[in-house]
């Protein structure tokens, strides 16, 4: 199940937020659990390790620990690709310009003062963002020949870009399609997904790995196609998978 955080350092305003997130009618309709306990950066980091998948983060900026919010979103960001990020600020400069492009927040709280109801219309409103973001179905649309294919995150394999072309060919369960779109352009678009995207001609799902043999430069996936890579294709990919779990 997906988990909400509060990383709040003033014990009245996570607590008013935490009471707030908790009757919320949207979240309460959604499959997420807003989690009571966890307040420190140190044991959110640990939690969402140990709790792999795309949680929700509300972040406050000033914290005072050993990492600030910017700092904790950065490494949340490395564990949870995918992750929603509110920060919580007491202002917004022209700080955050780099921060929208770096960690890519969903919105900001920027905290004055606020009477009860006005605080629980700006977190109504957040949390309708969060079931919009949840809602998206999660695809890319490419055309091949003349045909459109809307194609579905989970049923992508892998995706190799074809030598002395700027085609990309699309592995999926039971067919493959070539595609007229480079393999730069498609990790573009896939940016913050789980796909792991540094490699240099592969694009790949890790959830669609059965095994992997470094000695045998192989990769299997769930659908029995092999992919025979370079030494460091494999090892990336094994690199990655290991800092997944």
């Amino acid at each position: 199940m997906k988990k909400l955080y509060v990383i709040e350092n003033e014990k009245i305003q996570r607590d008013t937020l935490l009471q707030i997130l908790n009757q919320d009618e949207i979240l309460s309709e959604m499959p997420i659990e807003v989690d009571q306990d966890i307040a420190t950066p140190d044991a959110l980091l640990e939690d969402i390790r140990r709790n792999k998948g795309s949680h929700i983060y509300f972040l406050d900026i000033d914290l005072e620990a050993r990492l600030d919010g910017v700092q904790l979103a950065i490494k949340v960001r490395e564990i949870d690709p995918k992750g929603i990020i509110i920060f919580l600020t007491a202002i917004k400069t022209r700080l955050f310009e780099t921060v929208n492009l770096v960690i890519e927040p969903l919105a900001y709280l920027v905290k004055t003062n606020f009477t009860l109801a006005t605080l629980q219309l700006k977190i109504a409103e957040i949390t309708a963002l969060i079931r919009r973001r949840y809602d998206k179905t999660e695809f890319l649309i490419v055309e091949v020949e003349g045909v459109v294919h809307k194609i579905g995150y989970e049923h992508i394999y892998f995706i190799e870009t074809l030598p002395r072309t700027r085609k990309t060919r699309f592995h999926l369960e039971n067919e493959v399609l070539s595609v007229s779109i480079p393999i730069n352009e498609l990790k573009g678009k896939l940016m913050f997904t789980e796909f792991l995207l540094d490699l240099q001609s592969y694009i790949i799902n890790p959830t669609k790995i059965r095994n992997l043999d470094l000695g045998k430069r192989t990769i299997v996936f769930k659908n029995s196609e092999t992919v025979f890579a370079g030494k460091r294709t494999v090892a990336r990919v094994r690199q990655s998978l290991l800092a997944a779990h």
